[in-house]
């Protein structure tokens, strides 16, 4: 089995940092999403991104610095808003 995944989606498509809060916004939906939550973010009804890609991303998310596992803020704080 690879560790790619078809096409090899990338991170930084789908989400930036911000780095004041030290949180991943999801480009599409601008909500600010936990590290842990980042698969969960993608594969929903929203999102409907491929597990395959979803695990993908993720894991790619895990390795970026400037992320806290538990930044300050609830799991889905709308940025489009501020």
């Amino acid at each position: 089995m690879s560790n790619t995944t078809p096409n090899s989606p990338n991170a930084s498509a789908f989400f930036s940092i911000n780095t004041e809060l030290n949180v991943a916004i999801c480009r599409q939906c601008e909500r600010g999403v936990r590290k842990g939550n980042i698969f969960t973010h993608l594969a929903s009804t929203n999102h409907r991104v491929s597990q395959t890609v979803a695990r993908y991303i993720a894991n790619c998310v895990q390795q970026w610095d400037h992320i806290e596992d538990q930044p300050n803020i609830s799991d889905c704080y709308d940025f489009g808003q501020v």
